[in-house]
């Protein structure tokens, strides 16, 4: 049994390796990168807009209220 978890973990080993020469050589997309400076800006641009769509509906659900002079 420890014979076949030292095959098992040597590999993986192999394969986390040729991933990382693959990653290194540009033949596969690291797809647990971060977005390109693009898209982060597309993302930050969209939650700009969406922050500025709720402040505007709060802003007309809330009723202001009225001021009494105490004249009646």
């Amino acid at each position: 049994a420890l014979q076949r978890a030292q095959d098992k973990v040597a590999t993986m080993q192999a394969r986390s390796g040729a991933l990382d020469e693959l990653l290194a050589s540009g033949a596969l997309t690291d797809l647990t990168a971060p977005t390109d400076d693009i898209q982060a800006q597309l993302d930050k641009a969209s939650a700009s807009t969406n922050v500025d769509a709720q402040l505007a509906a709060l802003k007309s659900s809330v009723s202001t209220p009225e001021i009494s002079t105490g004249d009646k």
